[in-house]
């Protein structure tokens, strides 16, 4: 079989890919490579010139457009940041409903009336509709990522540069009538309340998220266990409610008798709607595209070719967009849609299937195919990896396919009425089962593996490599086997010995926002907490560190300033590793304060012994001895600073420090300059205090 889309969007993707690592500067070198590379190829098989001549100009082609796009769009964008009295005016494409009470538009239009753009719009007001027109005013801020999350790559995945600040004037202009996707937007709010109406709480966000996406109503606690279980995917619309949607609306036209082409009209109008109807994500246009190619294909009497269609949807999406290769999603839909329909049928084909027993055994072997294709793309773009996803999702996927079967049925009746209440209690008893099967997977200590490891990124990177290599040389399944077992292999090997090393040293990461400051203490697999901001944003940081780090045991967790918006966000941060113990350095707003079953005592000051560290907390200063080395945390104002090894100042710094090994100031106005032992306004870092004295700083991410 001819596969000529092949050889145009998988290299097309990776010209893009290549391209948004490399700078275009150095376009050149990359053509003399990617020339060179493909004239070897050809020497060595002269029959297969057309397709590596094809491949070659695709990728080059993909290259090119980045970088022009980059060029004559991007940069022309970001020219614009920084600039008073900027006016953009444009319409509301997105929109994102917090339930801290703002909300997040993405408006299309164009900056002071000349060059079309995208950007984002934080705002504290949640009235505004799609299609909604607002010209803002202000001055423009390039997006910041931070350590809890990279919103600069998702939002370019998004073509969104450039954000207004909360004090931009906006001017208001409603529609002047519905459109499609405002009449849309409404009816699935509609459909959403009526769900929620019968499952309250986690269950029903459970359950919006499965059918809409929608995953603003569920708590940090309840993600983390479905993407630790495995079934995290569930919660991106894509293949499984699209394919769901086409095997029902197929079998009705059948049923009935109609026309092949009627047939196809129906499908493709329903499912044009359906993307829209769910904020046309990544994931749900890609199964659209494919459904719609797979279905076109009776038409022509021809039978399609699932490599091919692969390709034609990842070209269609990255031609569309060509920063769409940084979104975590585009990836995992496209891995998971490959290792479903194309990389589990091949490693499977030869295996027996007669017997029960054979049945599961093929089908747990294609689930472990599927984990092997979603693993590398999991450990680059999220902090966690579930190990147990082959075994959970033939558990739970079913669960969740008579979720979406029960809600789909209801909506029939408009989910309202004695058999749509009926369909969704149902799917409420359901719902909760799920979660408290993920919930008690997430528990699990072997469940799950962090991935923030440079060395077991190249090594999965590697091994990428090497059973592509082995697939299209060798074509022959007990190598690929041996390659994905060698692979396995050395990266269990490569996080044992990092693991190994990490437990030789003590670990301090400073983290937070700006001139905030929150403490994790960690050896090995045990932390410690010190949260000296109060800020209600600083558990999303603790979270992502623990998650990275692997941290699963949580012995203390100190609040010097407890406030209740804090404490509330902690209970979902900690729920799978509860702290031992709950110490309050001041007096809180409420009482009877626990989180995660962990009642708070009271102390001013508190000195506890953590894996062979002195550890020293009070309301406004933290002191670690470590070994012969003090590590201290404070505010300027504190006359006791005196000497010590390594000095974090956080809050306001103006006044001259006493000299120190290590210095960290967490305000950028300071008056200290950055150097090789001088941190000026960078937060989030890790120190690593060895057994040796010797004291190492790493940046938690970005260049710093």
């Amino acid at each position: 079989m001819k596969r000529t889309a092949l050889y145009i969007g998988f290299p097309y993707t990776a010209g893009l890919l290549a391209a948004s690592v490399v700078h275009r500067q150095l376009w050149f070198w990359g053509a003399v490579v990617i020339s060179l590379t493909a004239l070897f190829i050809i020497s060595y098989r002269r029959a297969v010139w057309k397709y590596v001549l094809i491949s070659t100009l695709s990728f080059m082609t993909a290259c090119c457009v980045y970088w022009g796009y980059d060029a004559a769009s991007v940069q022309k964008q970001l020219a614009f940041e920084g600039k008073e009295n900027t006016v953009f005016s444009g319409e509301i494409t997105e929109i994102s409903l917090h339930d801290s009470g703002y909300a997040t538009y993405i408006l299309e239009g164009r900056l002071n009336e000349k060059l079309s753009a995208n950007i984002m719009l934080l705002t504290d007001y949640q009235g505004y509709a799609y299609g909604d027109t607002l010209t803002v005013t202000g001055k423009p801020e390039l997006l910041q990522s931070s350590y809890a999350f990279d919103s600069v790559s998702y939002y370019k995945s998004k073509n969104v540069f450039l954000s207004m600040p909360m004090d931009a004037l906006i001017c208001h202009t409603p529609r002047s009538h519905p459109t499609l996707r405002s009449a849309l937007y409404e009816w699935r709010m509609k459909m959403t309340s009526r769900i929620r109406s019968q499952a309250d709480g986690e269950s029903g966000a459970l359950m919006t998220g499965m059918l809409f996406g929608d995953k603003s109503e569920m708590s940090s606690s309840t993600r983390t266990s479905l993407y630790r279980t495995g079934i995290g995917h569930v919660l991106a619309v894509s293949g499984l409610h699209l394919d769901f949607l086409a095997l029902f609306v197929i079998r009705i036209l059948r049923k009935a008798k109609a026309d092949r082409r009627l047939s196809f009209g129906v499908l493709a109008l329903l499912a044009v709607l359906f993307v829209l109807c769910v904020g046309e994500t990544v994931s749900v246009k890609r199964a659209c595209i494919m459904i719609l190619i797979s279905q076109s294909a009776g038409l022509f009497f021809r039978k399609a070719d699932m490599l091919n269609t692969i390709s034609i949807a990842m070209l269609i999406l990255s031609a569309e967009n060509p920063f769409v290769v940084h979104s975590a999603g585009f990836w995992l839909s496209f891995g998971g849609t490959f290792g479903i329909a194309v990389f589990a049928p091949y490693m499977t084909k030869h295996m027996k299937s007669e017997t029960y027993l054979q049945k599961q055994m093929r089908s747990v072997a294609a689930m472990f195919c599927v984990f092997v294709v979603i693993f590398p793309v999991s450990a680059l773009f999220f902090r966690e990896v579930s190990l147990i996803s082959p075994f959970a999702n033939l558990l739970v996927v079913p669960l969740c396919m008579l979720i979406l079967l029960l809600e789909a049925v209801s909506l029939l009746f408009g989910a309202q009425g004695f058999v749509a209440e009926f369909l969704l209690c149902a799917a409420n008893f359901v719902s909760e089962a799920v979660l408290r099967i993920s919930a008690y997977i997430a528990n699990l200590p072997w469940a799950y593996a962090a991935a923030d490891s440079e060395v077991l990124l190249c090594i999965v990177g590697s091994s990428v490599v090497l059973i592509a290599f082995c697939i299209v040389r060798f074509r022959n399944h007990r190598t690929t086997c041996i390659a994905i077992a060698v692979s396995f292999a050395a990266a269990c090997m490569a996080a044992g010995t990092e693991w190994r090393y990490q437990n030789h040293s003590f670990h301090i990461a400073v983290l937070g926002e700006e001139r905030d400051c929150t403490l994790v203490l960690r050896s090995g697999s045990d932390a410690v907490i010190v949260d000296m901001s109060g800020d209600s944003n600083a558990s999303a940081y603790v979270q992502a560190y623990l998650q990275s780090s692997g941290v699963r045991t949580v012995e203390s967790l100190f609040l010097c300033k407890p406030k209740a918006k804090s404490i509330t966000r902690y209970e979902q941060t900690l729920r799978f590793c509860a702290p031992e113990h709950l110490i309050l350095m001041q007096e809180p707003e409420t009482e009877n304060i626990s989180i995660a079953g962990t009642n708070a005592v009271h102390a001013q000051h508190r000195e506890i012994l953590f894996h062979g560290a002195v550890v020293r907390v009070s309301a406004d200063s933290a002191e670690v001895q470590y070994e012969d080395m003090r590590y201290l945390c404070t505010q300027e104002k504190n006359p006791e600073i005196g000497t010590c090894d390594v000095l974090t100042v956080y809050g306001t710094s103006k006044n001259v420090l006493p000299d120190c090994g290590i210095l960290m100031v967490l305000d950028a106005r300071t008056c200290y300059t950055a150097d090789d032992h001088t941190y000026t306004g960078v937060n989030n870092l890790e120190l690593a205090l060895a057994n040796d004295g010797k004291c190492r700083v790493r940046s938690l991410y970005g260049d710093t």
